[in-house]
């Protein structure tokens, strides 16, 4: 059962976030040609300006997520339903935080634009972007329970639908209006209307959720949750540090027009990120319930397979980035939206760099180990802010990522250690090993491929799709012969197999929600 939610929950995750890219990249061309390179970079300085401000959320959500996972597994619904009246409690509280931080914030925004040049009403437009951030913490506590109880496929039908409308919506009225306060408030909109509605499922899933006769946790079940929440609140000042100040630091020292300039690449690099990042969502759940029933060797195989998947996906994906995104964007965009190629290099190591880490974030985050590494995200949020800053003004925007790829790498140690030790029982050598395998064979293919589509000429979408394909296919056979005795290999084969024949002869058998 873990295996096939799993599955459903990647399927729906891959078809959703493939949907929005489209979507998204449509909306993104629409708005390039007709607004300028300034509201991009607003856009990327606003949310990196609310994502410290989401601080406020204290790290409550994976701390609760967390401790979901063994009552869902022992069907235990009364302590279920007190981690939900505590969740919902926290949730609303940390909104109203939100929203009236953001507003009180608003006399500090204009000092981090360099150059605001002639947008209008600009104070309007921020106050949009505090309410869109802090409307939803009313509502996601009760989708979280769907998520926890490997269920994400109902948020991804829900979330991407919303998502694909809502982009649509914005393009048509860009079109029609070239209106930058009309194209936030239909994205409020939607935060609502995507909010309610899985609201309104997980009641129906859920009826306990309505359920007034709700006992008080005890103190040895409070006494984790907050543990957890205290060492996550380090993880988020960590993580708002590394991802959100670069938009930031590029708009206060380089400009608007530098970081709309980038924003298309960071569309990119997001969306590509966004659908791995459902594989590994889609299997979180299920690996909690692997750590929750105590069964170590099960668990080590689980590692193993996860961290070779990782291998194959970030893999593909920056050699793909590497070779394409240039062209990618030059086609889309225009030549005016191209960034250097150091920049673009500094880029996709750092994605590939990150993205190695998600099997030791999914290990981390299902054994709830939270406040094991407390003091490591302060400590990667301090190299990459200042290693960015020194970086930056000597190799200008490349050197912003150059401090990313700098602490991710310093992290990667970290985390996996810690892992290693707590989560998996085992010696951390023989993660850095395979580590230092996988990546010089991503080196080593990404050299060679980037060599064979550098002969092949021309321009425009078809050019485009032909080394897309060939590049994809030319990576994926080099792995797998690189790894063609591996046992993970013949594992994801077989997996493969098992799914064609079980949809071909009875297609995808019934879920429940029994959290089994």
């Amino acid at each position: 059962m873990r295996t096939r939610k799993s599955l459903l929950n990647f399927a729906t995750g891959l078809t959703g976030q493939m949907l929005a890219l489209a979507a998204s990249l449509v909306q993104r061309i629409v708005f390039t040609r007709l607004m300028s390179a300034s509201y991009l970079g607003l856009s990327g300085l606003f949310s990196g300006i609310l994502s410290v401000l989401s601080l406020a959320e204290l790290g409550v959500g994976p701390a609760i997520t967390f401790s979901l996972y063994k009552p869902l597994a022992q069907g235990d619904t009364q302590t279920v339903k007190s981690l939900m009246r505590l969740y919902r409690r926290a949730y609303r509280l940390i909104g109203c935080v939100i929203l009236a931080l953001g507003f009180l914030l608003t006399p500090v925004y204009p000092h981090l634009i360099c150059d605001p040049g002639t947008i209008p009403e600009l104070t309007l437009i921020y106050w949009l972007y505090v309410v869109n951030t802090g409307i939803s913490y009313f509502f996601s506590y009760r989708i979280s329970l769907i998520v926890a109880d490997q269920n994400q496929y109902i948020r991804n039908i829900g979330h991407y639908a919303a998502y694909v409308l809502l982009n649509l919506s914005q393009t048509v009225l860009l079109v029609l209006t070239r209106s930058y306060v009309l194209f936030l408030l239909c994205q409020i909109v939607f935060t609502l209307a995507e909010n309610l509605l899985l609201s309104r499922v997980a009641d129906r899933r859920y009826p306990y959720l309505r359920d007034r006769d709700v006992r008080t946790l005890k103190r040895e079940e409070t006494a984790p949750i907050v543990r957890n929440i205290r060492a996550m609140l380090c993880h988020n000042v960590g993580n708002m540090v590394v991802n959100s100040t670069d938009s930031i630091l590029i708009a206060r020292i380089l400009g608007l027009s530098v970081s709309g300039v980038y924003s298309n690449y960071a569309l990119i690099l997001t969306a590509v990120r966004n659908v791995l990042a459902r594989v590994f969502d889609a299997v979180q759940a299920s690996v909690g319930n692997v750590w929750a029933q105590g069964d170590l060797p099960k668990l080590r195989t689980v590692y193993e397979r996860l961290f070779y998947l990782a291998f194959w996906l970030f893999g593909v994906c920056a050699i793909a980035l590497g070779c394409l995104i240039q062209p990618c964007v030059l086609l889309f965009f225009g030549e005016a939206y191209l960034l250097d190629n150091l920049t673009v290099a500094m880029l996709v190591a750092s994605f590939y760099a990150t993205g190695m880490r998600s099997v030791l974030y999914v290990l981390r985050a299902a054994a709830g180990i939270y406040y094991r590494d407390w003091a490591k995200p302060l400590l990667e949020a301090a190299v990459n802010l200042a290693a960015s800053i020194l970086f930056l003004r000597r190799f200008g925007t490349a050197g912003v990522f150059m401090g990313t790829l700098v602490s991710s790498i310093l992290a990667t140690g970290i985390e996996a250690h810690v892992t290693c030790r707590y989560v998996l029982d085992m010696r951390a050598e023989a993660f850095f090993r395979l580590y230092a395998r996988y990546s010089l064979c991503t080196a080593a293919a990404g050299a060679l491929v980037r060599a064979l589509l550098a002969r092949i000429g021309g321009a425009g979408l078809g050019s485009l799709l032909l080394r897309s394909v060939l590049c994809v296919a030319m990576t994926g056979a080099l792995f797998a012969a690189g790894s063609r005795k591996s046992p993970e290999l013949a594992y994801f084969l077989d997996l493969i197999r098992r799914t064609a024949q079980g949809l071909k002869r009875r297609g995808i058998p019934p879920q429940h929600t029994d959290g089994q």
